[in-house]
């Protein structure tokens, strides 16, 4: 079937290419090529008419190409300020967020007695700030607490006096220095 379809065309093909043989019908010849002149007119007339229409096409393009390449620069220019904005709305946000941190340093610093640089390095939102400074505080305290303890036992004196010093009252320094350039005086 396919070998009948391709015979078919290729004999069609041939007739196209070598037309058969004209056989002295002149009346069939002047038809013809008067309808083929009148067809090649009306052809004619009709791609000038379109070619008319379109004439200014290169001028068309030439201005859509400039359209296109300003609205690429406008583009261009848009995005560069969109970057500006959005570079200056984060930058307005850092320092907003540190700003909002450094006035919570501050009152929990107050509130619990530390210094801001040591509530400073603290970290974590509001509650845990919160909670780390009071334990650190309550650390401090316990410690601070527990060293004028210590020293509070190393500035007594012993509970044996040493052999010479009388009474078992409890004397400061300023007492001892006294009674001991008193000695020397006698």
């Amino acid at each position: 079937m396919f070998r009948n379809r391709f015979r078919m065309l290729a004999l069609r093909l041939r007739a196209i290419d070598n037309p058969p043989a004209d056989n002295g019908g002149d009346d069939d010849d002047e038809d013809k090529n008067g309808t083929s002149k009148e067809f090649s007119r009306a052809l004619a007339k009709r791609v000038a008419e379109i070619e008319a229409k379109y004439s200014d096409y290169e001028e068309l393009k030439a201005k859509a190409a400039k359209y296109d390449e300003a609205e690429e620069a406008g583009k261009s220019e848009l995005e560069r300020m969109r970057e500006a904005k959005e570079q200056a709305e984060a930058e307005r946000d850092r320092l907003k967020a540190e700003s909002e941190r450094s006035r919570l340093v501050d009152a929990i610093a107050e509130e619990t007695g530390l210094d801001r640089s040591v509530v400073a390095m603290l970290s974590g939102d509001e509650k845990q700030l919160r909670e780390h400074a009071e334990k650190l505080s309550a650390m401090v305290k316990d410690k601070s607490k527990q060293e004028r303890e210590d020293r509070r036992k190393r500035s007594l004196p012993p509970t044996n006096p040493p052999a010479g010093h009388q009474g078992d009252e409890r004397r400061s320094a300023k007492e001892l220095l006294r009674d001991a350039y008193a000695d020397g005086d006698e």
